[in-house]
């Protein structure tokens, strides 16, 4: 892209969310679908889905991120609706 058009924007730089954050989102924003047990559950298959994306040279390397999750959590309270 330009420059011209690249100095319109702020960029700002963030430290990647660490498991004991994404803990604490999921508990406070899914209190009512997910109990600690769950949210375990859950972090751990994130966990291990990372872990095979990164291990595996034909794989896309993408994380999942707290945008999935937060997906995830809407799509199970609308299978629970």
């Amino acid at each position: 892209m330009p420059k011209s058009f690249l100095n319109r924007f702020t960029k700002i730089f963030l430290d990647d969310l660490l498991i004991d954050d994404y803990r604490v989102i999921l508990q406070k924003q899914a209190s009512d679908v997910f109990n600690e047990a769950k949210v375990e559950s859950l972090l751990m298959v994130t966990a291990r889905a990372g872990t095979i994306t990164k291990n595996n040279p034909n794989a896309d390397h993408s994380t999942v991120n707290m945008r999935d999750l937060s997906r995830f959590m809407t799509l199970y309270r609308s299978y629970l609706a």
